[in-house]
């Protein structure tokens, strides 16, 4: 069972990436100490049949669709580690303090300025300061303690440096001086989420995201929680660890900001609807206040299904971002024509079959979208190549850098193309505005324009 599981993972789960290493020492130890090598060879063969079977197909997918196995090249490229060594131990430093996590209280000050600066000095100490986090970091989260309930960036919270930690550290110390086989099991298990860690950190470029990787791990290696048991009720500390775990069982996972539960299990008693339908509605939603929310992918949505709901139009949408991908492909489902393009891409398109047009009136932004670069400058849009430390990159230089493709429209597309503007709304950050152009040579099927 192990190995199916292990398999699976393999093919669905990029954390299971960061273990083979540390579960292929653990069971090479484990078959060197029993003498047992049937059982290394049983594992391996069963998970190399069931990944085949069941995980090899996404592989195979991105090897058809990008000539890599593992996915994208400029995907590849904007989450791997390219400062090597010095890369790691800033990463290293930085992923271990994402231990240090607030989730759900505002405890963090004046505590979290103390760890904050620890850090720094470390990182200033070793001369890490100037590796850079990773492009998908938010400078908004860049140096902060998480206290937030966004479930991209919540970890173990309190528990993360209350709990796990100590243990991890007992785990490892502890068969140093008291030697049977509960403390160099445990042990092994600190190991194999030290290897997994330290995997993580040599491979890719640190990301608040990577928290993910690191509550897998933590998961992995939940054996070592065992040293945690205290038998005596009289301990202060065994009351409050539990405390802490209720209160993250009970109020934290029923308030989370995306899907909280407390809010819409109110809702789906009042109106009974199909889960994946609630799923959609609810992303669109402020929770608090009732609003819609003010993410450009729901408010397009939105102006669509109101302006353009005939299903004849053809609409394409130059988007900042992967997001509205999932949620347009779903409205594609109930009958729309939408297409999801970049400017960079758009030198062949052919814009006349579309009704509609929806771009940012100034850059498009886009991580990596496209390797390798072929053009930089067409007679319909410009762009250009801006590197993690927002040094621009030349064109022809583009493919060796972590870059960010900045695209957009120059003023004489909509003339030539007769596209006229109806309506507009901005982003989330009110920075960038999206318009909506309509096709005056292919006019859209709508009696409402907003």
């Amino acid at each position: 069972m192990a190995s199916l599981c292990f398999a699976l993972a393999l093919g669905t789960k990029s954390s299971a990436g960061f273990l083979v290493l540390a579960v292929g020492i653990f069971f090479v130890y484990l078959s060197y100490k029993y003498k047992n090598y049937k059982n290394i060879l049983k594992f391996i063969g069963f998970g190399a049949v069931n990944f085949l079977a069941f995980s090899a197909y996404n592989y195979v997918l991105n090897y058809l669709d990008f000539k890599n196995i593992f996915g994208f090249h400029g995907a590849l490229i904007s989450h791997k580690n390219i400062y090597g060594f010095k890369g790691f131990c800033a990463n290293l430093i930085k992923h271990m303090w994402l231990l240090f996590d607030f989730s759900g209280v505002n405890w963090e000050n004046p505590v979290g300025e103390f760890i904050l600066h620890t850090k720094q000095n470390l990182l200033t100490a070793l001369n890490l300061q100037g590796v850079p986090d990773g492009v998908y970091s938010p400078a908004k989260y860049q140096n902060v303690l998480n206290n937030t309930l966004a479930e991209s960036l919540t970890g173990c919270g309190l528990l993360g440096f209350l709990l796990f930690l100590p243990c991890l550290i007992i785990s490892l110390v502890k068969p140093i001086f008291k030697r049977n086989k509960k403390t160099i099991l445990n042990r092994f298990f600190a190991i194999l989420f030290v290897i997994a860690f330290v995997t993580m950190s040599a491979s890719i470029a640190f990301m608040v995201f990577n928290v993910r990787f690191i509550n897998c791990f933590i998961f992995v290696s939940a054996p070592i929680f065992a040293l945690s048991y205290i038998t005596s009720n009289k301990n202060i500390f065994k009351w409050l660890i539990i405390l802490i775990a209720c209160f993250y069982f009970l109020c934290v996972s029923t308030h989370l900001w995306s899907r909280p539960f407390n809010k819409i299990f109110p809702a789906f008693i009042k109106n009974p609807t199909k889960i994946s339908e609630l799923q959609n509605m609810m992303d669109c939603i402020n929770w608090d206040s009732k609003e819609p929310n003010n993410d450009e992918t729901c408010r397009a949505q939105a102006l669509i299904e109101y302006n353009f709901n005939d299903k004849n139009n053809r609409i394409v949408f130059f988007p900042n971002s992967p997001e509205p991908i999932l949620r347009f492909l779903l409205m594609n489902l109930r009958g729309y024509n939408i297409d999801i393009k970049s400017i960079e891409e758009s030198a062949q398109e052919d814009f006349d079959k579309y009704n509609i047009v929806i771009a940012p009136n100034n850059w498009q932004y886009l991580n990596f979208y496209k390797t390798p670069i072929t053009k930089a400058r067409n007679k319909d849009y410009n762009c250009m190549y801006r590197r993690v430390d927002y040094e621009i990159v030349p064109t022809d230089l583009a493919n060796d850098h972590t870059y960010t493709s900045l695209c957009k429209f120059t003023e004489t597309f909509s003339e030539k193309y007769k596209f006229e503007e109806v309506t507009s709304f901005n982003d989330i950050t009110e920075k960038i505005r999206y318009v909506f152009y309509v096709n005056r040579r292919n006019l859209p099927h709508t009696n409402r324009i907003n």
